[in-house]
Parts: C-alpha cells; sequence; structure tokens
C-alpha cells in the first residue's frame, strides 16, 4: 500500500485529480486501480504489488500490441484501451466511461443479450492472433499460464484438492492426460488474452466491444484458449451450458472454420479449461456450488464429439 500512496501523490503532482479506487472490494491486493482525471479527460491507473509487475507489464504489452494490429483491420469489433504512460511498477491508461457488458458474474440474464457480440469479437480476436502483422514479442518473459508446448505444467497442482476430495479419479485425470497430450500436433499458437469473460468487456457503442485486464495475455497459448475460456466460465459460474453452447455455435458459424479441423485445436484446450474449474469450483465453494458442472465439462471433453458441446 505504500508504494501506491507514493504513486499516488507523483500522478498528483503532474496534475491529475485522483477520483476513487475502482476495486475497492479486492481484498487480495494484487492491484490498485483508481480513476484519474485531468481536465475534462478521464484515465485509469493501475498499480501492481511488487510480486505482480510482469503481469502488469503483460497488460500494457497486450494493449499497445492489440492497438497495432486493429489499427491494420478497421472492421474490428475489438477495442483495447490506450496507454497513455507505463512504468514496471505501474500505468496510466484509457478510462472506458461505458457499461460493462456484464456486473455479476453469475446473472446468466446478462449474458443472453451479448452473445453474438461475444462471438464476433471472438472471430476478430482469432482475426488477429493469426495475423502477418503479428511480431515483436515481448522482451521480458510472458505469461506462461497455458503455453502450448506444455499445457499440462500446472493441472498436477490444479488436480490435488479435487483428487484428494473423490471430485475426480486418478483414472479420469490419466484420461485427460491422454487426450491433452496425444493432441499437442493439432494445437497451433496464437495471441490470446487469457481472461476472456464479459465482466472484462465495455459496451462502446456501434458494436465496438472495450476489452480489459489483459494479465495473462500471451503469444504462446494455444488457438481457441479464449474461447474455451469464456465456454468453461459460463458453464460453470454461470450454470448455463445453454449460453455456453450459443456462444460456440455463433462463433463457429460467423468464423467459417472447418469444424472437423476446429475439434482437432478444440478437444485439448476445452479438456485444459475443464480441469481448471475443478480447481476453481472448490476455490469458489464458499461463494457457489458449480462442481456438477465442473464434472459435466470433462465428460463433454471425454465424449470427443463437437455435438456434446454444441447442443441445445
Amino acid at each position: 500500500m505504500e508504494r501506491a500512496e507514493q504513486i499516488l501523490k507523483d500522478v498528483q503532482a503532474e496534475g491529475f485529480t485522483v477520483d476513487h479506487r475502482l476495486n475497492e472490494g479486492d481484498e487480495r491486493g494484487r492491484f490498485f486501480v483508481y480513476k484519474l482525471t485531468l481536465g475534462d479527460r478521464t484515465f485509469v491507473l493501475k498499480i501492481a504489488s511488487p510480486d505482480q509487475e510482469r503481469e502488469l507489464q503483460n497488460e500494457v504489452w497486450w494493449n499497445l500490441t492489440l492497438a497495432r494490429l486493429v489499427e491494420a483491420y478497421p472492421d474490428c469489433k475489438l477495442v483495447p484501451p490506450q496507454i497513455l504512460m507505463s512504468a514496471p511498477s505501474h500505468y496510466i491508461g484509457q478510462y472506458f466511461d461505458a457499461p460493462a457488458l456484464q456486473t455479476d458474474s453469475r446473472d446468466m440474464a446478462q449474458t443472453e443479450r451479448w452473445v453474438e457480440p461475444l462471438a464476433q469479437v471472438l472471430v476478430d480476436l482469432d482475426q488477429l492472433a493469426l495475423s502477418p502483422k503479428l511480431h515483436g514479442k515481448p522482451d521480458y518473459e510472458a505469461s506462461q499460464s497455458a503455453a502450448y508446448t506444455n499445457l499440462w505444467g500446472k493441472v498436477e497442482k490444479w488436480l490435488e484438492k479435487p483428487l484428494a476430495q473423490g471430485m475426480i479419479t486418478e483414472q479420469e485425470k490419466a484420461r485427460a492426460k491422454e487426450q491433452i497430450e496425444s493432441r499437442l500436433s493439432d494445437i497451433q499458437p496464437a495471441l490470446q488474452h487469457g481472461d476472456f469473460v464479459p465482466w472484462h468487456m465495455f459496451d462502446l457503442g456501434d458494436g465496438k466491444i472495450g476489452l480489459i485486464d489483459g494479465e495473462h495475455a500471451s503469444l504462446t497459448k494455444p488457438r481457441y484458449y479464449d474461447l474455451a475460456y469464456l465456454y468453461t466460465r459460463l458453464a460453470t459460474r454461470q450454470q448455463s451450458f445453454e449460453q455456453a453452447s450459443k456462444v460456440l455455435r455463433e462463433f463457429l458459424k460467423l468464423s467459417m472454420v472447418d469444424e472437423a479441423e476446429f475439434l482437432k485445436s478444440w478437444l485439448p484446450v476445452i479438456t485444459l479449461r475443464s480441469l481448471g474449474m475443478y480447481n476453481d469450483a472448490i476455490a469458489d465453494l464458499k461463494i457457489q456450488d458449480y462442481r456438477p458442472q465442473a464434472k459435466e465439462l470433462l465428460q463433454r471433453s471425454f465424449s470427443g464429439q463437437l455435438k456434446d458441446f454444441t447442443k441445445e
């Protein structure tokens, strides 16, 4: 907190007014986020705790990279916040003075109207992720979360509690590992946001959607990671396979990808994310019990059929 207080004094000395803290309810203390004003303009100040500086640098890199790519694709509906200035410990960026797509991560009704826009943004992101204009890897160790070359990297840790509590069996774990590792050759590395959910997005009008919180963005995540991340969040935290399936069906329709080729890449990624939800289901148990949905996700993965993910 001392770091935050000093940076707040510094930005005030530069003429900014600190309005209020935007993440007051975040007790983890990883980041301190404030709304600033300078004249008639508004900004966001994001300050990282010392052990979160890499993630903050990652977010700055993501925003700058995405802004450069979006300029080359004027029809893109995805809008990253502009970066005004950055340092290892903090940055000042654009404040989206617009309503969030979703304010309650468990409210299915809020997602219903955003199914098509979410799918369109995922299609736009997929186009950007494969763009020949994508270059300039970060000059620091970018997020290695779900690196396509080592998808099993964090799974052992994720499954410690689920295994101990009998939520998943050693046989299911082994089957999931085989499903992931036998398909590594079908995975294509791609630029991905890493935390793609509607409560990180803002309705900017004219179909444009602002996307924040790119701390876990990476060039080395597998293609369709963001789609799988959204699918698993909607299916578990919202307890709505219906909404998850709608987004996936809309994505397939808009992107016009070959479904057989898509399935090859999708299965290892959705299996990975399903295992991640086992861990999250236990972590969130005091708030909400979505353990049954986490188990169903994995069973759908084991089926190996796209229809089990798109069914109404």
